[in-house]
């Protein structure tokens, strides 16, 4: 089933149609944008869900129809509509939609012209784009924000800076920048895990070793296109469904280093012999679905000598 057929279903089991729906949010002008974003687009909804809208517009919510939420990017809130069918709106503000379109272009354009020789990229991987650039995606809200965008089923689109970025988050650009932010995250916390391994802190060690593989697994994922990641609960789901044959033993030492591992166990050798394998495998199997010459070069040469430097 594509999206549209997902909310079609999901509209008609609760009595409902797409023109109820209009007709609760009202009027949009012609430079907004209005899509149904979330679980219910994705096929994911369940008689509990509620229906995301999320409009593109300069005009802020309207208050009366209940407490508007602001998390700085976007506007939220949520209210029932006349036949008992709960609705989360938001409005996504045109400054945050025209900067994300700046920066995925402009991370684009570093991705596709960087200087290569024999294969090899001319000095150091700039893994400093990392720390530049991760504002942009390391807010699970705003994260989410841009998948949303991605996957979202518009009712009516006419905002030029929506359409804009769609087609970047559309070219695929999305899920290999997403690929290469989590790889950069989950080394940086590769490297803590490993200082608090030398100083025998098994708690915080533990949760630097399970942000670490969070990460590796979300940079994964992303590698197989799924750009649903912003949580963790989320990347359960995403990691569980890329598991075939293949790498079904790699994603099963994820889990259990992500999920069972407990305070007696994160300082023995074992568990770091299990995450030192895991994390090269991993590694590999990003090569090898990603394209990108770049992403490739940072993901080969990054990890050349990080476990020979930490653990």
């Amino acid at each position: 089933m594509n999206s549209k057929q997902h909310v079609e279903r999901f509209l008609a089991e609760r009595k409902s149609t797409l023109y109820d729906v209009c007709q609760i949010i009202g009027s949009v002008r012609e430079d907004e944008s209005l899509a149904i974003v979330g679980s219910v687009v994705e096929g994911f909804g369940t008689k509990r869900s509620d229906l995301d809208l999320a409009i593109f517009s300069s005009r802020p919510l309207d208050p009366n129809r209940g407490r508007i939420f602001d998390w700085g990017f976007k506007e939220e809130q949520v209210f029932f509509a006349p036949s008992g069918l709960r609705l989360g709106l938001e409005r996504y503000k045109e400054s945050f939609i025209v900067e994300s379109g700046r920066r995925l272009r402009h991370m684009e354009k570093v991705f596709e012209y960087s200087d290569f020789k024999d294969g090899t990229m001319l000095g150091p991987v700039p893994l400093d784009l990392g720390n530049q650039w991760l504002g942009l995606i390391d807010n699970g809200h705003e994260l989410n924000a841009l998948h949303r965008i991605r996957v979202a089923y518009l009712i009516s689109e006419s905002n030029v800076a929506l359409t804009n970025i769609r087609e970047t988050i559309r070219a695929e650009f999305l899920a290999q920048y997403m690929t290469y932010i989590f790889f950069v995250l989950s080394m940086f916390a590769a490297n803590k895990f490993s200082a608090q391994v030398k100083a025998g802190n098994s708690d915080v060690a533990l949760l630097t070793l399970r942000r670490s593989v969070s990460c590796l697994a979300a940079a994964l994922c992303a590698s197989h296109g799924n750009t649903a990641i912003s949580s963790e609960r989320w990347r359960v789901h995403a990691l569980n469904n890329i598991a075939t044959p293949p790498n079904q033993e790699v994603i099963n030492n994820l889990r259990r280093l992500w999920l069972d591992t407990n305070l007696e166990e994160v300082l023995s050798a074992a568990t770091i012999d299990t995450f030192r394998v895991s994390f090269l495998c991993v590694q590999r199997l990003i090569v090898e679905r990603t394209s990108g010459r770049f992403l490739e070069a940072v993901v080969k040469q990054r990890l050349e000598s990080l476990f020979e430097r930490t653990i």
